[in-house]
């Protein structure tokens, strides 16, 4: 099981640091089992950045397309569901 003080020292490994911005893409499932889940992945995340975090992760919700539709209302609300898997699900 991967613990948060185990996934923050691999995120300093990869060059990610204080105050950085973070565009995310991830499979939690390949990435292994998460001590917390996507929650716990998420607070790792956070602590790595620090206090002036910011942390992007793509979000698609039946409410947003690249292709013009008809304007539905508030694409990014939070009772909307992402297909784009459980780490922006977690975020939102």
């Amino acid at each position: 099981m991967l613990t948060k003080s185990v996934i923050v020292e691999q995120l300093y490994n990869l060059g990610i640091g204080k105050n950085d911005v973070m565009l995310i893409r991830a499979d939690l499932g390949n990435i292994g089992c998460i001590e917390g889940g996507a929650s716990g992945f998420i607070d790792a995340l956070l602590d790595t950045v620090g206090e002036d975090r910011t942390i992007i992760s793509l979000a698609f919700t039946k409410g947003s397309s690249f292709i013009k539709k008809p304007k539905i209302e508030n694409a990014s609300e939070i009772s909307k569901k992402s297909y784009a898997g459980a780490l922006p699900n977690a975020m939102l």
